[in-house]
Parts: structure tokens; C-alpha cells; sequence
């Protein structure tokens, strides 16, 4: 017996057509390349300050703990991985789930 046209299943990678996938690969690059720049100043960080002859501590000068500088750098370098996959437009019939 042979499956009828309303049987068959579309494996999901074929449901989008070209250009939503187009459109979606679009988004994603800029997204990444959006998180890059903050990558890029982390790992520049100390030439940066050597450059401009100030410690990495001079937050204290200015009355912040540790914690108030290293608190919200941690939570952007880990909540930004989150992004792409708790957005709506991943959200396809095969996988439905949100974040």
C-alpha cells in the first residue's frame, strides 16, 4: 500500500521555502556578527587598557564592587546564546517548543 498525498510527511528542513531560508540564514548571520563585537572587546580588553594607562580596576574609583562590573558582562556573555533559540520565528510545526 502506498502512501496518499496526505500521508506523506515533509521532513522539516524542506517546509521553508529558498528565500525564507535565505531570510532566515540573513538573520542569523547578523545576529552572530552582532555578538562579535562584544567577543571582540572582551578579548581587548587588557590591550585597551594598557593603551590608555588605565588598570582594569579602576572601576573601584568610581565606587563599583567587582561584582556590579563582572555581573552584567556575565549575563550578556551568557544570555546571548539564548537568542536565536528562544525566538519565534525557530518556532516551525516540527519543532514548537519556546524557551
Amino acid at each position: 500500500m502506498t502512501p496518499t498525498r496526505s500521508e506523506t510527511r515533509i521532513p522539516w528542513w524542506r517546509e521553508p521555502t529558498r528565500d525564507q531560508w535565505l531570510a532566515w540564514t540573513a538573520g542569523w548571520l547578523g545576529w552572530t556578527l552582532d555578538a562579535f563585537d562584544f567577543t571582540i572587546f572582551l578579548l581587548l580588553l587588557v590591550p585597551i587598557t594598557q593603551e590608555f594607562r588605565v588598570p582594569l580596576t579602576a572601576a573601584k574609583d568610581l565606587h563599583f564592587t567587582p561584582a556590579q562590573v563582572a555581573f552584567p558582562v556575565a549575563m550578556t556573555s551568557l544570555l546571548r546564546r539564548r537568542g536565536p533559540a528562544c525566538s519565534p520565528a525557530t518556532t516551525t510545526p516540527a519543532w514548537p517548543w519556546r524557551c
